[in-house]
C-alpha cells in the first residue's frame, strides 16, 4: 500500500522505497502512529479482559496517558537502526542479533518515559497492591 498508493500521492517518485533515508516524514509518521495504535489497542484489551481490574475505565485511563508520553520517543527506532548499520559497516535485518538493538531501544524509551516507577509514588492502587506497597 505504501509503495503503490501512498508514496506516489506524497509526490515521491514511483517505486521509492519506504525507509527513513528515502521517505523520512512518512516513515516517522508511520512508526509513531502504528506504535501508538498498537499500544492503545493492547491497553484497551487488557483493561477489558483482565479479571484483576475492577474499574476498567480507570485501568485504561491510568495507562493511556503515560504510554502517550512515551510514544513520542519512537523516532529513536530508525535513528538507532542507522547508527547500528553505520557502526557495524553493514545492514542488520530485524530479527538478527544486532538488528534487535533498535526495537529494544525503542521499547525501553517508550516504557522509560511512560512507566510509573515504584520510587516516584505514582502507581495506581492495583500496582501498589501487586508490589505490596
Amino acid at each position: 500500500m505504501w509503495k503503490k498508493v501512498l508514496i506516489p500521492r506524497m509526490n515521491y517518485p514511483a517505486g521509492t522505497i519506504f525507509s527513513i533515508s528515502r521517505t523520512p516524514g512518512p516513515y516517522l509518521f508511520h512508526v509513531v502512529t502504528f506504535a501508538y495504535a498498537g499500544i492503545m489497542a493492547y491497553i484497551a484489551w487488557d483493561s477489558y479482559a483482565n479479571p484483576y481490574h475492577k474499574d476498567r475505565i480507570q485501568a485504561f485511563t491510568s495507562k493511556a496517558y503515560p504510554e502517550l508520553q512515551g510514544c513520542h520517543t519512537m523516532y529513536m527506532l530508525p535513528l538507532t537502526s542507522g547508527a547500528v548499520d553505520y557502526l557495524s559497516g553493514k545492514h542488520w535485518p530485524h530479527g538478527t542479533l544486532l538488528g534487535l538493538i533498535p526495537p529494544t531501544a525503542a521499547f525501553i524509551t517508550v516504557k522509560g518515559f511512560g512507566m510509573k516507577w515504584l520510587w516516584n509514588e505514582n502507581l495506581t492502587a492495583f500496582e501498589k497492591k501487586l508490589n505490596n506497597l
